[in-house]
């Protein structure tokens, strides 16, 4: 199994593009992370549908 880190230059919200990316990696064995930015929360991880997702706290 291979540890794969996504790093969005965005918000991560409902993107179909980046979810079918992850089932994907999922579907071959893969342990995904995706790294992103939040302006509204402080730095918080949560995991959903198999990956996880950390968010980190930037200011506008």
């Amino acid at each position: 199994m291979k540890k794969i880190l996504m790093v969005l230059e965005s918000e991560f919200k409902a993107d179909y593009r980046v979810e079918n990316e992850i089932e994907q990696l999922i579907k071959l064995g893969n342990e995904v992370t995706v790294a992103c930015y939040s302006f509204s929360n402080a730095y918080h991880s949560e995991k959903r549908d198999g990956y996880t997702i950390v968010r980190k706290k930037i200011s506008s």
